[in-house]
């Protein structure tokens, strides 16, 4: 059995590619003294996580976990939840702007 190895990621980076996609995808400013009217500012690390969390629920479904494990009260299901939550108050502003703006 193979040993699993953490694949190490440079903070700028991360931090760096989040501001970039944040800022095409969803119009918010790269610069975190930028006040954005549609919603709270950017936090890098907070927003990679959930989206880690979201990703490794994915992964864990498409390899066969069955869907309903997300309401067992685990350590993981309570992760995939507050990170769902986190993501939906972040995006929800942004996504109704745009909305507004196309009507």
């Amino acid at each position: 059995m193979r040993k699993k190895k953490e694949l190490q990621v440079d903070p700028l980076f991360v931090e760096l590619t989040m501001r970039v996609i944040s800022s095409l995808v969803l119009g918010i400013p790269v610069d975190r003294k930028t006040v954005s009217p549609e919603g709270p500012p950017l936090k890098v690390a907070k927003v990679y996580e959930a989206m880690s969390i979201l990703g490794y629920r994915f992964l864990r479904v498409a390899t066969g976990e069955k869907i309903w494990m997300k309401y067992l009260p685990t350590n993981n299901s309570r992760d995939y939840w507050a990170a769902r939550l986190y993501l939906e108050e972040f995006l929800t502003p942004r996504v109704d702007l745009a909305l507004q703006m196309t009507e």
